[in-house]
């Protein structure tokens, strides 16, 4: 499993948008995003943040996207723990997951528990785009094409060391008639894959002062 990637924010002072810059490699991104899936059967949940490379790339006419880190653990809380830890580092601020799953509601509690009480940014979620409308048996099919847009005669997507590409490849045609939260490492994937190429008005909004622009807490 990769080692999340330290992320600054910075301002552009021209235009005065805030972006990302990877400590490591240098490169500036747009958009951060993570997904999230809970534990499933016996695998792990999982989670995983991508980010969107701040320009398109004038060949491709796409923004290149990178995973940035990954996380994982069976225990519901230790996982919430551990995406904080990953929020962190990368600064991501915004987590996709299905908001109809039950375990959605411990991150209220973690949230009150770990994050309100220090003045720390909480986890933040919203559903993954189109989630909620029409036939959920056809969502894994609809994200893997966005997959498949970005690597089939052409390289826009990234995973580094990350462990999602090889649990990505063992997909066979059979799983994809499945609900992609049975495969947790490559549902948290998807669904901030597809928040990044399907809604392009998303990602955490900053502050003139740079704060996160969200009501609670001062954040």
């Amino acid at each position: 499993m990769m080692r999340p990637t330290p992320i600054q924010r910075l301002i552009d002072y021209q235009t005065q948008r805030h972006y990302y810059k990877d400590r490591l490699s240098s490169r500036s991104f747009g958009r951060i995003v993570g997904g999230l899936a809970f534990p499933f059967g016996g695998d792990a949940g999982y989670a995983v943040v991508l980010g969107e490379i701040l320009r398109k790339d004038p060949e491709q006419h796409m923004h290149h996207i990178f995973v940035l880190g990954e996380t994982s653990a069976h225990d519901h809380m230790e996982l919430l723990g551990k995406v904080a830890m990953l929020q962190d580092r990368t600064l991501c601020r915004e987590w996709v997951t299905p908001t109809d799953n039950n375990y959605v509601l411990l991150v209220d509690d973690y949230n009150e528990e770990h994050r309100y009480r220090h003045r720390r940014a909480p986890i933040d979620l919203c559903s993954p785009p189109y989630y909620d409308r029409g036939d959920k048996a056809d969502i894994f099919r609809f994200y893997d094409r966005l997959v498949a847009k970005r690597t089939t005669g052409r390289k826009t997507l990234h995973f580094g060391g990350s462990a999602v590409a090889d649990r990505y490849a063992a997909i066979t045609p059979d799983d994809i008639k499945r609900h992609p939260q049975e495969f947790p490492p490559v549902a948290a994937f998807l669904y901030a894959l597809a928040e990044l190429d399907l809604n392009q008005s998303s990602g955490a909004q900053w502050t003139s002062t740079g704060q996160p622009a969200d009501s609670v807490g001062g954040w």
